[in-house]
């Protein structure tokens, strides 16, 4: 039997191997993975004896065919979380959950609701979601997905709930992961993997968007979630929507979201408190009918609307992820949706700028940037910053030198360089104390034979006590 787990680490290392090797090997290496994730069932688990689950593991049957496993926040953080999975298509399977506290490895008498449905760009797969209830706040815990009729399950993953007494935490920024095959995916995972070690132990991932390149393949979806499967699996993720994952219902189905006024057909927008810092999720697929901006007024208007309840509930730190974002410094920075009194530079900078937030989080455009405080779209002294961490995938992207001088000016750091494809990674630590928050931006440059991963840039927002 061929272990999948193993075999999947030595491509991690072929792949990080000089580029003009990499690109070579792009084809045989994903005919060879596909055939590898076609395997079923193996009776021996690849589950990560760091994580200590191997303790509370009978023999038993871990099943492959619970993929695609993702933990969210929904809601409150602190007693509750969201997992979406999918099975291969049969009647009545696959809907059964199992957590363990993992101080007393006590299984946890819960109940639960899944709700599963055919796969919207896959006839052979459903999909699977759920809420967990009733959880104790800044707890850690185990978990499975499987079959309990047939005692089928996947292996253990694991997440640790919030608390309102939290006061420091960090967390991952990545963003454009942006697969078009499976080593592109393995690609982007070793960052995401990356930036996990170096943040140590993160509350969460953030992701900005665009998870793959084509939303509507659900191929992509596979490659990029099961290659980023440990990670996933022990690892909370908080997912902004990007232009690539907008296609029809392709984005919810991968993650149980809250989904705000009932929307979900080109993304999801949501908010969450972790901590003393409330986080809101924009969805910039979604527009007016007259798509002169890339955020609607529905949107807006429940955003004002939420950032003013965080303040009042106490929030000392309030910070936006999106996908697209107003001040980039790529070839998207341009677009008449951004520019204007109807554009989204302005549109959304005053709600932000009115609640004083303190950052804003973007992707979309692959090239890393910070700019200074910025309010009604000038460099001020009191303001919003907004950075992009660059792409976490293989695309990078060059400073776009279509806008002028003066917006240029509004930015504290640019990456300038030649970003050749294929070679630079990106991801940030975002470290959150009570009168401060701390940014430090990575960069992975797999041509190097020493020093791979260095700091761009770091730079912090004060706030008082």
């Amino acid at each position: 039997m061929i272990n999948k787990s193993e075999f999947c680490k030595c491509l991690s290392y072929i792949i990080c191997i000089r580029r003009e090797v990499y690109l070579k090997i792009k084809k045989i290496i994903a005919a060879i993975c596909i055939f590898i994730f076609l395997c079923g069932c193996t009776s021996e688990s690849d589950i990560d004896t760091d994580t200590g689950t191997k303790q509370i593991l009978d023999t038993q049957t871990v099943c492959d065919g619970f993929n695609r496993i993702a933990v969210t926040f929904y809601g409150n953080t602190e007693t509750q979380i969201g997992l979406s999975w999918y099975t291969p298509y049969k009647d009545n399977y696959g809907n059964d959950v199992e957590i363990i506290e993992k101080d007393t490895l006590e299984k946890q008498d819960i109940s639960y609701e899944v709700q599963y449905g055919y796969g919207e760009y896959d006839e052979e797969s459903m999909y699977h979601q759920t809420v967990i209830k009733g959880l104790t706040p800044d707890t850690e815990y185990y978990f499975r997905v499987g079959d309990k009729k047939s005692q089928e399950w996947s292996e253990y993953g694991s997440f640790k709930t919030g608390s309102r007494d939290i006061k420091e935490f960090l967390f991952v920024a990545v963003t454009d992961t942006q697969s078009e095959h499976l080593p592109d995916a393995y690609f982007s995972s070793a960052t995401m993997k990356t930036a996990v070690s170096t943040a140590e132990t993160p509350a969460f991932i953030m992701h900005s968007g665009d998870f793959v390149d084509d939303g509507g393949d659900e191929s992509l979806w596979s490659a990029q979630m099961n290659s980023a499967r440990d990670i996933l699996m022990n690892n909370i993720i908080v997912p902004a929507v990007g232009n690539h994952d907008a296609d029809n219902n392709s984005f919810w189905q991968h993650f149980m979201l809250e989904k705000t006024n009932g929307h979900k057909t080109t993304g999801i927008y949501y908010s969450y408190d972790y901590g003393n810092v409330h986080f809101a999720v924009l969805d910039t697929n979604k527009t007016n009918d007259d798509d002169t901006s890339y955020i609607d007024d529905e949107q807006l208007k429940w955003l004002d609307e939420d950032l003013g309840k965080a303040r009042e509930n106490g929030a000392k730190w309030i910070i936006v992820n999106t996908h697209r974002g107003s001040y980039t410094v790529g070839e998207h920075a341009s677009s008449d949706r951004y520019a204007g009194d109807d554009g989204m530079r302005l549109r959304l900078g005053r709600i932000l700028e009115k609640h004083d937030v303190a950052l804003v989080i973007q992707g979309h455009d692959h090239c890393p940037s910070v700019t200074k405080p910025i309010a009604e779209g000038k460099a001020s002294e009191n303001g919003v910053i907004y950075i992009n961490t660059g792409a976490a995938g293989s695309k990078s992207y060059e400073m776009g030198n279509n806008m002028t001088d003066e917006y240029y000016d509004m930015f504290q750091y640019i990456d300038v360089e030649e970003r050749e494809k294929d070679i630079y990674q990106n991801f940030a630590v975002v470290e959150v104390k009570e009168s401060k928050i701390k940014v430090t931006m990575y960069e992975l440059d797999i041509t190097k034979t020493e020093n791979q991963l260095y700091i761009l840039y770091e730079f912090d927002i004060n706030r008082g006590d």
